[in-house]
């Protein structure tokens, strides 16, 4: 299923939806650029 986790107007979290981090990510900081 596709659902809206977004509004469309404001682009802030619909009611119930909780936006977050998952914490440190598995190579994020080992990459060189």
């Amino acid at each position: 299923f596709i659902v809206p986790l977004r509004s469309m107007n404001t682009h802030i979290p619909l009611p119930g939806v909780v936006v977050g981090d998952i914490g440190p990510k598995f190579g994020f900081d080992e990459v060189e650029m």
